[in-house]
């Protein structure tokens, strides 16, 4: 009922990383969502695309970001591109949760140092 790959043998497709951002995550339509991509820049620059098969079972859920049972993801896998722009949007909150928890160590740090020295 769902699509069955082989990891030894991915299947060729027209996804591209053109335009897609760097680490970004995407759920390849032409395979119904088994496979996925994970875009990065190489040494030199150029946007590459990882692959990568859900599970037996699963498919993967752009909206989400995982691989999902098929039967929850099946029927949105179409509409997989409209959420391809949620992923610039989920990194940048991302990466400012962890500069934010950065920052936070370091103020804790800080006080600690500051604790200690004024004992």
């Amino acid at each position: 009922d769902y699509p069955t790959y082989w990891e030894m043998d991915l299947p060729q497709t027209r996804f591209t990383c053109k335009n897609k951002v760097n680490g970004g995550y995407y759920a390849d339509i032409e395979t119904e969502c088994q496979m996925y991509h994970v875009c990065h820049r190489n040494k030199d620059g150029v946007m590459r695309s990882s692959r990568f098969l859900c599970g037996n079972g699963t498919v993967f859920d752009q909206r989400h970001l995982v691989c999902q049972d098929y039967r929850k993801v099946r029927r949105r896998c179409r509409d997989s591109e409209k959420y391809y722009n949620n992923v610039a949007t989920l990194l940048e909150q991302l990466e400012a949760r962890l500069r934010s928890e950065e920052a936070d160590q370091e103020i804790k740090k800080a006080a600690d140092f500051e604790f200690e020295r004024l004992k």
